[in-house]
C-alpha cells in the first residue's frame, strides 16, 4: 500500500476531526472521518486499516475524496453506490404498486455487483 498523504486539510485539525468523529451514531459514517485523521497525524494506512477492519481501497478513497474536497467530498457517493442506490428505489417502487421487477431491472443490479 503506497504512503496515504493528505495535501489539504480544508481547515480542519486533528482535534476537530476527533470532535467531529464523536457526533456520528452510526459507525459506517464514523469510519470514514476516523479514516482521515491518523492519516493527517501522519499515522500509515496499513495501521488505519487494521485499526478499522475496513479494505485498503476504502481507506485510499476517504483520504483521497477528503483531500480533494475536504468534508464535502468525503460525503461524495461513489457512482456505484449511486447506481445500486437507484436500482433499489427502482425495485421498492415496483413491489410496493404490485408491478413485476424487470428483467432490466435485474441485469442492472448483477453488473453493479
Amino acid at each position: 500500500m503506497r504512503t496515504l498523504r493528505i495535501t489539504c486539510n480544508h481547515g480542519w485539525t486533528v482535534e476537530a476531526l476527533r470532535t467531529y468523529e464523536r457526533t456520528f451514531q452510526i459507525a459506517r459514517h464514523r469510519h470514514r472521518v476516523m479514516a482521515v485523521r491518523p492519516v493527517m497525524e501522519g499515522q500509515k494506512g496499513v495501521g488505519v486499516v487494521r485499526f478499522l477492519g475496513l479494505h485498503r481501497d476504502r481507506v485510499s478513497t476517504y483520504v483521497k475524496n477528503f483531500t480533494t474536497g475536504g468534508m464535502e467530498g468525503l460525503w461524495e457517493q461513489t457512482p456505484r453506490v449511486e447506481a445500486v442506490l437507484q436500482i433499489c428505489f427502482i425495485a421498492y417502487t415496483c413491489i410496493t404498486h404490485g408491478l413485476p421487477i424487470s428483467a432490466k431491472t435485474n441485469e442492472q443490479y448483477a453488473k453493479s455487483n
